[in-house]
């Protein structure tokens, strides 16, 4: 997952496209988004995140944490474990959606 993947998803989600995630918290889910991450202070979340999180029936924080990967995981059909690995199916998962116009 990287600015591509967040351009793409901000722009699906209608919040402003510019590739980065704000706002986080640094933890081992969050590390492992390649590009585009901005952590805090201050810690207020991400406005593409807390669409993600509106859409998939996560609590809208805007942090993207294991609760919000757990409900993708759910959302894209791949297994919830909580955790984003290398490689990560709900990552394909959701940049396939993303590229046919589908999420």
């Amino acid at each position: 997952w990287g600015n591509e993947t967040t351009k793409a998803l901000q722009k699906a989600l209608r919040t402003p496209v510019d590739g980065e995630i704000w706002g986080q918290y640094r933890t081992s889910t969050t590390k492992q988004i390649t590009s585009g991450m901005k952590y805090g202070p201050a810690y207020t979340g991400s406005k593409v995140i807390k669409a993600l999180q509106k859409k998939i029936g996560a609590k809208a924080d805007g942090l993207l944490g294991k609760e919000t990967v757990r409900e993708l995981q759910k959302y894209s059909g791949t297994p919830a474990d909580g955790e984003l690995w290398k490689p990560s199916r709900v990552v394909k998962e959701l940049q396939r959606r993303l590229n046919a116009g589908t999420f």
